[in-house]
């Protein structure tokens, strides 16, 4: 079997059983437009065929990435849909390969498909199963222009509205982004609204580790102050919080520390934090961004304090979990004591 991608058999076989149509549940889009010819769906992984996909579990080998096992047929609609880094919670690997187990099972029931595939359509097949991982796609903008800004309007109407560019994983602007609105375009027409920029973390991945990210502090405390990038937090280390009653809500000041290593400046990280009960249900679950500085300091370093607002209905110990997409890197304990 090759290394480098799905072999000729493994292609025909997820074919003969697809039914010829996309695999999502209640999707009808078949995988090839016989009467155009026309191939409308894409040979998924289901565990990435590369670490910074989605899904990626290393203990795979390449024929196990590429075999018939980890792979699915799906338009590409909803091949975009369970890969984006939102959706990899909903759509897991179990997830997956139950939809997968499911939709071949419906297949086998009413028989194979008559029409077998051309060497054409099995060349354009295995083409799908490299070209997209999201997270891997990349984008030529040089000499491009972004407006963001409203169009004026014509004669006697009112401008368009401004737009919002979100540009992930980076805090650097491109240098040609037009946030103004553009005046009216015909005597009365109104001026277009001014458009803005927001940037948003992307997940960390393996680079990021070899790089040298590490969370180096994870302390609960009860009171903090800062001055710049110092933090000064009174209490830190206290290993369980006194409850007067049940239920009650709680705000306790979490510290993180960050080394950052050699990961490009001005990158963008997301990352989440989860509060844990002792049953392990999910009493918080919230995300932030931190931002690589673009400074001259030979040890990167940066800290960030988060407040946390949960309800407390049961006594025990409770956990935070600090993660980045699939990267779990820190975990704090403490107990909810009664306090009478």
């Amino acid at each position: 079997m090759s290394t480098t991608g799905p072999s000729d058999t493994t292609i025909r076989r997820l074919f003969a059983v697809s039914m010829n149509r996309c695999a999502f549940p209640e999707c009808s889009i078949p995988i090839i437009d016989h009467s155009a010819n026309t191939i409308l769906a894409e040979v998924c992984h289901i565990c990435a065929r590369k670490p910074r996909g989605p899904r990626f579990d290393e203990r795979q080998s390449d024929e196990e990435r590429h075999g018939f096992d980890n792979l699915i047929l799906m338009c590409g609609v909803h091949h975009k849909l369970i890969d984006a880094p939102e959706n990899l919670e909903r759509f897991s690997t179990d997830i997956l390969l139950q939809m997968k187990a499911e939709h071949e099972s419906a297949a086998r029931q009413v028989g194979a498909v008559s029409v077998q595939l051309s060497e054409d359509q099995l060349e354009l097949l295995q083409t799908t199963a490299g070209y997209y991982e999201l997270g891997s796609v990349h984008n030529d903008f040089r000499q491009a222009v972004f407006r963001v800004g409203g169009e004026g309007g014509l004669w006697g109407g009112g401008g368009d509205r401004g737009g919002i560019l979100t540009i992930v994983g980076t805090t650097r602007v491109p240098p040609d982004v037009s946030l103004s609105g553009e005046d009216g375009r015909a005597p009365g027409g109104g001026g277009g609204g001014a458009g803005g920029v927001q940037c948003v973390g992307r997940p960390t991945d393996t680079d990021d580790l070899a790089l040298g990210l590490k969370l180096t502090a994870l302390i609960l405390g009860n009171a903090h102050s800062t001055s710049g990038a110092i933090v000064n937090l009174l209490g830190a280390g206290w290993s369980f919080a006194p409850i007067l009653s049940l239920p009650t809500t709680v705000h306790i000041p979490l510290v993180l520390g960050f080394d950052l290593g050699r990961i490009e400046p001005c990158t963008l990280l997301r990352f989440n934090i989860e509060v844990l009960t002792p049953s392990g249900t999910r009493a918080l679950e919230t995300a932030f961004d931190v931002e690589v500085p673009d400074c001259i300091d030979l040890v990167k370093r940066t800290t960030r304090v988060q407040i946390l607002s949960f309800e407390v209905k049961q006594l025990g110990v409770w956990s935070i979990l600090v993660r980045s997409a699939h990267h779990e890197l820190g975990a704090y304990s403490f107990e909810c004591r009664s306090a009478q």
